[in-house]
């Protein structure tokens, strides 16, 4: 695909695990240089799994590089210039979470769930959880088979399985009814009235599916799985070697 860019006003979506984070999980000065310039005329936007404080982290003197981020693959979006103002939340609810934990439990996989903070369930049944995780380490087919069909019983959620970029975990993530990236940045575009821009998305993961759908630039890294490069319009390079900050030089500075 060839085409002219602006080289301004453009709202650039990037995950970070597996896409702008390396394999040491930390994002090089190079590309930290590039995310600095294009910040100065672009609105720049982080979606990630992770959690706001994981994210911060990543960020020289915590400071994020950037203008909104959605965290804990949609559930939350937040304002950075607005010092971090929630603008969009979606967390499960306390019953609908009791209602999959004793499911989990009564088919012998309770050590098998992490809530998305290190709570002790006796906290998190009283305070609704964002998302939570049933995680194995491992690749074991029956194992995820009977998770997935165990979360199908379940109503009025979402349910998906994540594979860890930089070992061989695989995680099945459990988010309220709605939630996801694209849905998040849908709602985004719509609170901050970003519909006429360019939307240029970074992607590399099963979670990026629906940012990809919402995004009319489509860019997948080198190390992205078959799905996300099937519906991208740019392949850039990999993680390990600033892709994402290749191609932004590239084509908007």
């Amino acid at each position: 695909m060839s085409c002219e860019f602006n080289k301004s006003g453009n709202v650039i979506i990037c995950d970070l695990d597996g896409t702008l984070l390396n394999e040491n999980n930390e994002i090089s000065t190079f590309s930290l240089g590039i995310l600095e310039q294009v910040a100065r005329n672009n609105i720049v936007i982080y979606a990630s799994g992770r959690k706001l404080e994981r994210i911060v982290s990543k960020f020289p003197n915590q400071k994020i590089l950037g203008n909104y981020v959605i965290t804990q693959h949609g559930a939350r979006s937040l304002d950075v210039k607005n010092n971090l103002k929630i603008l969009d939340e979606h967390k499960l609810n306390r019953e609908k979470f009791i209602e999959i934990y004793n499911l989990v439990r009564e088919n012998g996989f309770d050590d098998e769930i992490v809530p998305d903070q290190n709570y002790d369930i006796n906290w998190t049944v009283n305070n609704a959880p964002e998302y939570f995780y049933l995680m194995n380490i491992g690749k074991n087919y029956m194992y995820h088979r009977q998770i997935t069909q165990l979360m199908q019983k379940v109503e009025g959620i979402e349910f998906f399985e994540m594979f860890d970029s930089n070992s061989d975990k695989i995680w099945g993530c459990v988010l309220a009814d709605g939630v996801s990236k694209g849905n998040a940045i849908s709602n985004l575009i719509k609170i901050e009235n970003f519909g006429n821009r360019n939307i240029i998305c970074f992607g590399d993961s099963i979670n990026d599916v629906s940012m990809f759908e919402v995004a009319n630039i489509r860019v997948a890294v080198k190390n992205a799985i078959k799905e996300l490069k099937d519906l991208s319009d740019f392949i850039t390079d990999d993680n390990n070697s600033d892709g994402v900050a290749k191609w932004l030089k590239s084509n908007i500075l």
